[in-house]
């Protein structure tokens, strides 16, 4: 899977495949399950998808990642600006 697999993202976004799934998982959704930074940076630098998407369920990356506790990918994501308030 993806997760923090900078190849692997750079290969999906090639092929056009920014939902991975059925359920509306992201790049970032899929990054914020290993909470690897490396990944999530590029995404903003190079592809910037939708960094508050929801997917299926209806979750941010942020959510993600906090049920996950990747605690450096929550404070990145928080810098960037994401949106911390459910709704």
């Amino acid at each position: 899977m993806l997760a923090g697999n900078l190849e692997a993202a750079n290969l999906l976004f090639d092929a056009g495949k920014y939902h991975l799934d059925a359920q509306m998982w992201n790049c970032f959704h899929a990054a914020a399950v290993s909470g690897s930074t490396e990944v999530l940076e590029w995404l903003v630098e190079e592809r910037t998808p939708d960094i508050d998407a929801r997917n299926g369920s209806g979750a941010t990356p942020l959510l993600v990642a906090a049920a996950n506790g990747c605690r450096a990918f929550l404070q990145h994501l928080v810098a960037m600006g994401v949106t911390t308030e459910d709704g």
